[in-house]
């Protein structure tokens, strides 16, 4: 699947198309940011709209399930390199962790002073990073979360920006 977005003068309009089809599988809602993530083996599109996470099944385009918890604007998700999980930042300072496919929050933190803004899997290990607008990264291991405990905050280092707009771990 490929996501094009086209923004206009008179519209802004997300859609997300089959390889080689003509015909859009599924256009985002007006006012949805154009902040998604596809699953790793393809079979779910999570988007941002608004405060929520809405999930959308690619084989037939259909609503997945809506994920609700954050209490201001969403700033970036990723799925987990694994597809099990989902994470998403937002400027309400959470990190929050869900399970993609029942819709169910595993676990929330305020992870950050200010807005958190960005989130990423490492592609190997059970961690993930988040930046936030008071210019740190944190580092979060989830062999924890996924034995049935909890993420738990292992590292940090300090940006020399407040701004962070990616994150992003190389593969090697």
């Amino acid at each position: 699947a490929i996501c094009v977005e086209n923004k206009s003068l008179r519209r802004h309009r997300v859609e997300i198309y089959r390889n080689g089809q003509r015909t859009p599988l599924y256009q985002l809602p007006s006012g949805a940011t154009a902040d998604l993530a596809f699953s790793p083996d393809n079979d779910l599109l999570a988007y941002v709209f608004n405060d929520d996470v809405r999930m959308v099944e690619m084989s037939t385009g259909k609503t997945a399930g809506e994920l609700r918890a954050h209490k201001n604007t969403i700033r970036d998700i990723e799925f987990a390199p694994d597809g099990r999980t989902l994470a998403s930042v937002s400027n309400d300072r959470r990190l929050i962790i869900w399970d993609p496919h029942t819709g169910r929050l595993l676990w929330s933190q305020v992870a950050h002073g200010n807005r958190a803004l960005a989130v990423a899997f490492h592609p190997r290990l059970p961690t993930l990073a988040t930046a936030g607008s008071d210019a740190i990264v944190r580092f979060w291991t989830m062999r924890d979360l996924i034995a049935g405990d909890e993420a738990r905050l292992v590292g940090e280092f300090p940006l020399d920006t407040a701004h962070p707009r990616h994150l992003k771990f190389s593969a090697g």
